[in-house]
Parts: structure tokens; sequence; C-alpha cells
């Protein structure tokens, strides 16, 4: 027993150190292709997809399959981040507006609290949205429509995605900001964690096999 404990704590640390390594490089990955803005989804769709691939199947190769996702979606999921980032915009502008450049009245206060929470469940929206497009290969319609009701039915992973997103944004709030690459990197690999387990019931074939 002691031998296996021995065993045992080499490999877990070395697990954690391909672990952390991947996420950096992903992490870098999607910092360098989302760097004209326009084309954040389809980095966000390719860093699920070689995540998941390696969460499903084990799969270690990062940039080959990073760069083929990103090219192969790119269509569907910028559309889609435009869409999302457009409404994203909207409500936080909304949201800033009603909380701090209005007078300070219970009916603003409460607009503002409506559009914080309506930002709030785009970013959630998108969490289930990009990693299905990854997944499959369906329409733009399809996949807002499943993300609503994924965001509704799987409400506990909802809420842990909520967490975790929080947790990230707390901390570039704090001014870590410079750790971005990171940070992407660490909710990609989180949240795909997350989705795989609320996608569950559906994931009935590997990734590479898009219905």
């Amino acid at each position: 027993m002691a031998a296996n404990l021995r065993q045992n704590g080499p490999d877990k640390l070395l697990k954690f150190s391909e672990n952390l390594t991947d996420i950096c490089i992903l992490g870098a990955l999607w910092f360098l292709c989302s760097l004209p803005i326009v084309t954040i989804g389809a980095a966000n769709t390719a860093m699920y997809a070689v995540f998941m691939q390696h969460i499903i199947h084990g799969k270690r190769e990062l940039v080959k399959p990073f760069f083929a996702a990103f090219k192969k979606n790119f269509k569907c999921a910028t559309i889609l981040w435009l869409i999302m980032f457009s409404l994203m915009i909207l409500f936080t502008v909304d949201a800033f507006y009603y909380l701090y450049l209005t007078r300070s009245s219970i009916f603003h206060r409460t607009i503002g609290m409506i559009m914080f929470c309506l930002l709030a469940i785009v970013i959630l929206l998108s969490c289930y949205a990009f990693p299905m497009t990854a997944l499959y290969n369906n329409t733009i319609k399809d996949t807002l429509v499943k993300s609503i009701q994924y965001f509704c039915v799987s409400w506990p992973w909802t809420l842990l995605l909520f967490a975790v997103n929080l947790v990230v944004a707390a901390l570039m709030a704090m001014g870590l900001w410079y750790f971005l690459f990171l940070f992407a990197g660490i909710i990609g690999y989180a949240n795909s964690h997350i989705v795989i387990k609320a996608f569950k019931r559906d994931i009935t074939v590997g990734l590479g096999h898009k219905k």
C-alpha cells in the first residue's frame, strides 16, 4: 500500500503538470486567435473542441486540432459570437447606464440589475453554445434553442458554470488581467468538464463524428 502511494504521487503530479501545460498552450492559442475580437467565437469553439477531445478520448495533440476546429467552425461560431457579443454590449451599456448614470431610484436600480442578469444569462448561454458547436453540426437557430434548454434543464451545471466564470471574472477585476491567457485556458478546461456532464445524455458519438 505504501508503495502504491509512492507511485501514485508522482503519477498525479505528472498528470497535473500535463494538464497545466495543456491549459497554458490552449489559453495562449485562444488569446492569439481572439485578438481581432471578431474571431473570439471561433477561438472559443476550437478550444472547447480540443479540451473535450482530451477529456472524452484522452487525445493529447493540441495545436493541429485547434486550428482544424477553428477553420471548420469559423463561419457558424463567428455568427454566434456576433449575436451574443451584440447582446453583451447592449446589456452592459444598459446596466451601466441605469446603475451609474441615472438618478439613484429603486426603479432605475431594478432595471439596471435586470440588465446585469440578462448579461450573465447571455454569457452562460455562450458556455453551452460554443461547446455544442464543437460537438454537433446544428444550425445556429438549433444551437441557440438547445443552449436555452440546457441552461434551464441542467440548472445545477449552469450554476456551477456561473460560479467558475464569476471567480475568474473576480480575479481579473482584482488586477490579474495579465494572466488572461491562463484564465482563458482554465475557463475552457473547467467549462468543458461541466458541459460534458450536462450533455452526457446527448453525446452519442465521439468528437470528429458530428451529428
